[in-house]
């Protein structure tokens, strides 16, 4: 297939047809199973592999975008991505933004409120209030000074009461009698202080009454205007829908839920700017929007507003670098946009926007970055996204706090130098220019890129599912089948051993057995004649005898070796259970899924049946036509001496003899019995040897289902590593 020559956004499409044909290339029939049960795993295996791949591409194909550049404004909540977009929009004449401020111009026309009339009336009010202040107070001292005049004078009134009131105290009858036709003199003073503080306490009255009279009125002309001012901000309250900033959050996460896309346009075409919701609000409520912004985004620029290199998270959460990580690991052009925040005028008197310590900390942010990202990483940009909306802004409420900022930053500085000082200017230069230059190129290049993701994706999980799992689980699972093999071989050997030396024992036996009573009679002095008879006669009582117990003796010994051998084939297949339930579970990113393999070594034939019929072989050999008897017939008992002997001879000198005869007969069937005992061990070993390798055998089986799955794995790995190579060649 060579991807170049077919329509770019058929991509997904060819793509699907192509991974499905690969697939089918690498059914169970090539991998040549006989197996139902590992065939139907491996089918479903390669199916569900299948299944994803076309689910991730189907995703790419909703979400993708041939048409326009797209670039997505991506990072941490609370960031100031939308102050940075907002900024744009304005520096850039957005339509919405074109069409939203002139409804706000209109509006304030319409309104005939303007800002110099609303300051007038802030201005006025704070006027108002500040001479409430100074009338309150000029009335307080009006009041005190009454009040310290009419103390004064009622004081005097009252002293010149107790005078009068002494003096008439101590008169006798005729100076009480002259005092009614002559008045004292301070009773003509009391008329006239009692005339004076009337007059006094109307003109103080008059006074306070003016300065309540100014208070009172400078009340009514503040409620007046505060009533008016009221009046203008429900008016002006109509502006806030089109005034500048309404995308901007308010500090609250998950402020943004849904990505917005704004229209721009740059030298050569028109471009999408995509403002994402923050990384950090909740997955559930953002994770959808997140994913479909950066899916269809060609260049994405992750802003944050610490100049420092993304966190790392733990085992419960998720770090920053981690979703970055997640969520741009497939773009093929990725910015960091570093956004200072300023809030004071004073720290625009810097002669740079970011400081030497910041920029060390934004070179640790870039290798942090291309790290995750590689080649793709493009590096960072500084701005200050409030200084530089504030110097764009210029359809703001009256009265409103970016107004009030905005007078603030401006007051020394004009909005051309606030731009360029805080970044805008180039940011915006390269957004038009640079950023979309071959836009068409980039286009297919950023598309063709995300696809192929997709195959990497799947090939580094089956991967893991190879190297994590399986692969470690075929090591385990042969060093499992290697102690069990080597634990049957040493088995076998002991039972060989130990048969050898039951036969041994048994002969021993035989010997001591029959020497010990043929000397028992030969001390007796017998004739020769009843020597042989006694010889030949204890040799039958022990052949029977050892008959009679070898086969015991065999039979203990098999019946062990049997509870051996299947000791060792329950405990494989206990371990090798728990080594497969240990790995049955995988999920990776591109395959959820269970496996099942069988370690029940009796399917298909059975242990203990195999075990028995070898035993009963074994024991068949010694058992029926005794080894003694056979061994005797073969061998015979041989008098040599003369039977004259015992005539010419001491009677010491006899039994000597028939001693000697009785050991070498012995010795001869002892040896017969021993080559009898081993070649039947011998004959029966043959095929016990042949069934403990059957055995050995069986319990292959699950590595050789895990070497089968192995394969399979390994050779949709090759194909799919072929086909991702095949379309990063051509792009």
């Amino acid at each position: 297939m060579i991807f170049k020559d077919i329509k770019p956004d058929l991509i997904y499409v060819e793509l699907q047809s192509v991974i499905k044909d690969l697939i089918s290339t690498i059914d169970a029939s090539q991998v040549e199973t006989t197996d139902k049960e590992i065939a139907t795993f491996s089918r479903n295996l390669l199916n569900e592999l299948d299944a994803n791949i076309a689910g991730e591409l189907d995703k790419l194909k909703a979400n993708s975008e041939w048409d326009t550049f797209t670039v997505a404004f991506y990072g941490e909540t609370n960031a100031g991505k939308s102050t940075i977009i907002e900024t744009l929009r304005i520096l850039l004449a957005e339509p919405q933004k074109v069409s939203s401020q002139n409804k706000f111009k209109e509006l304030v026309t319409s309104l005939n409120i303007d800002s110099a009339s609303f300051e007038k009336i802030n201005q006025e009010i704070a006027e108002l209030k500040d001479n409430k202040v100074v009338l309150e107070q000029s009335l307080n001292s009006v009041k005190d000074k009454n009040d310290e005049q009419l103390t004064s004078l009622k004081n005097e009134l009252a002293t010149l009461n107790k005078t009068i009131e002494s003096k008439l105290a101590a008169f006798n009858i005729f100076q009480k009698i002259w005092h009614f036709f002559s008045k004292l003199p301070e009773e003509a003073q009391i008329v006239t202080k009692q005339e004076q503080f009337e007059s006094t306490k109307l003109i103080l009255d008059e006074k306070v009454a003016q300065a309540e009279n100014e208070v009172s009125e400078n009340d009514e002309r503040y409620n007046a205007a505060c009533l008016k001012l009221e009046h203008m901000q429900g008016e002006l309250e109509k502006l806030v829908p089109y005034a500048d900033g309404a995308i901007i959050g308010d500090g609250r996460s998950d402020y943004t839920l849904d990505s917005q896309s704004y229209s721009m346009q740059g030298d050569e075409s028109t471009f999408t700017v995509l403002d994402v919701p923050g990384i950090e609000g909740k997955e559930e409520k953002v994770g959808e929007s997140i994913w479909s912004a950066v899916h269809k985004a060609h260049a994405v620029f992750y802003v944050t507003s610490k100049a420092a290199a993304p966190q790392t998270g733990d085992d419960k959460n998720k770090g920053t670098l981690e979703k970055i990580k997640e969520h741009l690991g497939d773009q093929t052009e990725v910015y960091s946009i570093y956004n200072k925040r300023i809030t004071n005028p004073l720290q625009l008197q810097k002669s740079q926007l970011v400081s030497e310590s910041e920029l060390a900390s934004l070179a640790e942010l870039d290798t942090k970055m291309a790290e995750q990202l590689g080649e793709n990483y493009q590096g960072t940009k500084s701005v200050c996204g409030l200084v530089g909306y504030l110097a764009a802004a210029n359809c703001l409420v009256a009265g409103s706090a970016d107004h009030k900022r905005k007078e603030k930053f401006m007051k020394d500085n004009t909005e051309q130098h606030l731009l360029d000082y805080c970044g805008f200017t180039d940011l915006k230069q390269f957004l038009v220019s640079d950023l979309i230059k071959d836009y068409k190129a980039k286009i297919i290049k950023a598309n063709f890129n995300k696809a192929n993701q997709v195959l990497k994706s799947a090939n580094s999980s089956i991967t893991a599912l190879r190297d994590e799992k399986f692969e470690p689980l075929h090591t385990k699972l042969k060093e499992e089948i290697g102690s069990a093999s080597e634990q049957l071989d040493i088995a076998l050997s002991s039972l060989k051993s130990r048969l050898l030396t039951s036969v041994g024992t048994s002969i021993n036996t035989f010997k001591s057995s029959v020497r010990k009573s043929v000397y028992s009679e030969i001390e007796d002095d017998i004739s020769n004649d009843d020597f042989k008879y006694e010889l030949e006669r204890e040799i039958s009582r022990a052949q029977s005898q050892f008959d009679e117990n070898l086969p015991e003796a065999i039979n203990i010994q098999l019946n062990e070796f049997g509870e051996e051998v299947n000791g060792i084939v329950v405990r494989f297949q206990k371990h090798a259970g728990e080594l497969l339930d240990a790995y049955s579970s995988f999920e990776t990113n591109t395959i959820a899924s269970n496996f099942s393999i069988s370690v029940d070594i009796d399917k298909g034939f059975n242990v203990a049946g195999i075990i028995g019929s070898v035993v009963g072989a074994v024991a068949l050999a010694f058992s029926g036509v005794g080894i003694a008897a056979l061994a005797i017939g073969a061998v015979g008992v041989v008098i040599s001496f003369a039977k004259s002997i015992g005539s010419f001879f001491s009677s010491s000198y006899k039994m000597s003899q028939q001693k000697k005869t009785t050991d070498e007969n012995i010795y001869k069937i002892a040896c017969k019995l021993e080559d009898t005992a081993k070649t039947n061990i011998d004959e029966a070993f043959k095929a016990l040897e042949e069934n403990v390798d059957t055995i050995k055998s069986s319990l292959k089986t699950p590595i050789e289902h895990t070497a089968l799955i192995n394969k399979i794995l390994s050779i949709s790995i090759e194909k799919l590593l072929k086909t991702s190579r095949q379309l990063d060649k051509e792009l």
